[in-house]
């Protein structure tokens, strides 16, 4: 409930049902489903703009998950987010060697809660977070460099795909490169059924072209379609 109220946009509902499915996982004894339910409230603390919340999330988790775990490997990805939002560079680059790490240890298969998973997809989905990070942190190269290399995710997590798209459209805007950072933007958009998770990105891209490239016709066209997505019914742009 907590990933489906996130999904839809609703930040506060989402957060209330990961807490309680914590508080839940924790009186059973459920060491596994307590860091699920912390990584969601990770996730979903990324976008209340209390950035210290998202690590202390995570950090929550690791405690409760084993180090082989993939979820390890995500949760050290999220408290890396964190550390971005808050612009401890040198923090949040410790949290993603602490997810490579992982990544580099896992086997090639393993069991997932739903049936089993791939080494390749927790990478793919790292680098994701990654390009994400540095993102926050205004590292324009770096942001570009892990968001190309997070194309493969699309083959498990379009959503994810989705938002490395537009992590990849606000550093080419920044770097320079109008037109190719509103086609991802573009592609981002209509990828992607589940768009209200998406949003704060699209914004961010949005307010970039605006602001840089005014006129240019394919910073307009983004517009465009980012104005017709968030004047839907439910589409919660101000989450």
């Amino acid at each position: 409930m907590a990933d489906l109220a996130y999904g839809l946009g609703s930040t506060l509902t989402a957060r209330a049902f990961a807490i309680d499915s914590y508080q839940h996982a924790h009186d059973a004894g459920h060491d596994e489903l307590c860091a699920w339910a912390a990584d969601t409230h990770a996730m979903v603390m990324l976008h209340t703009d209390q950035p210290g919340s998202v690590t202390s999330a995570a950090l929550k988790g690791l405690d409760r998950v084993p180090r082989r775990h993939p979820l390890s490997a995500r949760l050290w990805a999220r408290a890396a987010q964190g550390y971005a939002c808050q612009g401890n560079q040198a923090a949040c680059l410790e949290m993603l060697a602490k997810a490579r790490t992982v990544c580099d240890d896992l086997p090639d298969e393993m069991p997932s809660r739903f049936s089993t998973d791939r080494a390749e997809r927790i990478s793919y989905s790292i680098t994701t977070l990654a390009a994400s990070c540095f993102v926050w942190l205004g590292a324009w190269k770096e942001a570009e460099q892990q968001a190309r290399s997070a194309a493969g995710v699309r083959r498990w997590a379009p959503g994810y795909a989705a938002g490395a798209q537009l992590n990849l459209g606000i550093a080419l805007a920044n770097l320079g490169s109008a037109d190719e950072a509103a086609e991802h933007g573009k592609q981002a958009l209509a990828s992607c059924r589940g768009k209200a998770m998406l949003l704060p990105r699209a914004r961010k891209l949005d307010a970039v072209l605006m602001s840089r490239y005014p006129k240019e016709p394919a910073a307009i066209e983004f517009h465009e379609q980012y104005e017709a997505v968030t004047s839907q019914p439910g589409s919660s742009a101000g989450i």
